[in-house]
């Protein structure tokens, strides 16, 4: 299985909220509650430092494990007792409350994309307001406060 610096970790979302994403390197990512750790998950639940994920370069292909956490960190449903090479699509667990997907970049496209770049893509005429999406005028058009919103958007580009 090959593996890229591009391999992430998704939080997979709840409710209204988007999923979050980090990229993984040949490092060591910590998860955990405490504000030194890479992820932070928010939550009485996680242990300050609660679980880790590190590329093996011997094995070629990175690894899960739990750093001693009082509830726990989970692959795929089994609690884990030491550390256990991912594959692509596996869930972790943190605490029963927090689920990560790792996605392998070997084997799926990279979910990154150049917000410059989408941005100069998008149209906008301050006098007219179109708004067009793929070629296509937005129909029934933006309310003039969607409007404001996306233009403060792509004038931040990715900045917000």
């Amino acid at each position: 299985m090959s593996h890229t610096e591009q391999a992430m970790l998704i939080l997979q979302a709840s409710g209204n909220e988007p999923g979050r994403r980090w990229s993984l390197g040949r490092g060591r990512i910590v998860v955990g509650r405490d504000i030194d750790c890479d992820i932070i998950l928010p939550d009485r639940l996680v242990s300050r430092h609660h679980a880790q994920v590190i590329w093996d370069g011997d094995a070629g292909a990175y690894l899960v494990e739990d750093l001693l956490s009082k509830n726990g960190t989970y692959l795929n449903g089994q609690e884990l007792a030491a550390a256990q090479p991912l594959n692509d699509g596996d869930e972790i667990q943190i605490a029963l409350r927090f689920k990560l997907a790792f996605v392998d970049a070997g084997e799926t496209a990279p979910l990154i994309f150049d917000l410059p770049m989408v941005a100069e893509r998008l149209p906008i005429d301050d006098v007219t307001r179109p708004v067009v999406v793929s070629g296509q005028v937005l129909d029934p058009p933006l309310s003039p406060a969607q409007y404001r919103l996306l233009a403060l958007l792509k004038g931040a580009q990715g900045g917000v």
